[in-house]
């Protein structure tokens, strides 16, 4: 069983010291080993995006389906062959899983490692706006996490979620805006970015 203090260590990850060096991608897969993932760094799929073995789309259809039934402990199961068969929609779920507690236990840290690994496949795997939804949960992970420069990271993500086409990334934009968190207070882009977010059915 799991002490109460390493429950609330995985519950709240840390950025940690030099987490503004960028992740080199010269190509798709070519990542710095243990480095983290800058939003600068991503790029927008020029081809088609594949989708990891078929042992591990597979196992993601067999995840979703268990997943749309609420059966957290087994869709979590499938969800882990289908990222050890490289599939990137299966590293955003399981991340899902383990930032909320879904049949895993939650760590945040894990969460952000799964999610900076569907990155680092490189632009070819992964279409424009799934790899918004990513880099808008990356955000939402450097904001629960403590450490230097977390909320700096949080608001770079969300800029990198919305060029990528994730248009929820309004609605935290207007609050970085709002109240100066990662960035200088500015009154006019909050509101700019509330209204933008409105006209899309998201409400702050």
């Amino acid at each position: 069983m799991l002490s109460n203090d390493l429950k609330r260590e995985r519950a709240v990850a840390r950025c940690g010291a030099g987490l503004f060096l960028a992740l080199t991608i010269a190509s798709a897969g070519a990542v710095a080993a243990l480095s983290p993932v800058s939003p600068t760094s991503v790029r927008v799929p020029a081809q088609k995006p594949q989708t990891g073995t078929p042992e591990a789309r597979a196992a993601l259809a067999r995840a979703q389906d268990l997943n749309r039934r609420k059966i957290w402990d087994e869709a979590a199961v499938e969800l882990q062959t289908a990222v050890a068969g490289g599939s990137p929609t299966a590293m955003l779920l399981l991340a899902r899983y383990h930032k909320k507690g879904l049949g895993v236990p939650i760590d945040l840290a894990v969460s952000r490692r799964l999610l900076e690994d569907a990155l680092a496949l490189g632009p070819e795997a992964i279409v424009s706006e799934e790899r918004g939804a990513i880099a808008y949960e990356l955000a939402k992970i450097y904001l629960r996490s403590t450490g230097e420069d977390c909320d700096r990271l949080a608001y770079l993500w969300n800029l990198k979620a919305l060029e990528l086409g994730f248009a929820k990334a309004n609605l935290a934009l207007a609050r970085h805006y709002q109240a100066g968190r990662g960035t200088e207070p500015d009154a006019v882009r909050a509101i700019a970015h509330y209204r933008a977010a409105a006209q899309l059915g998201y409400e702050g």
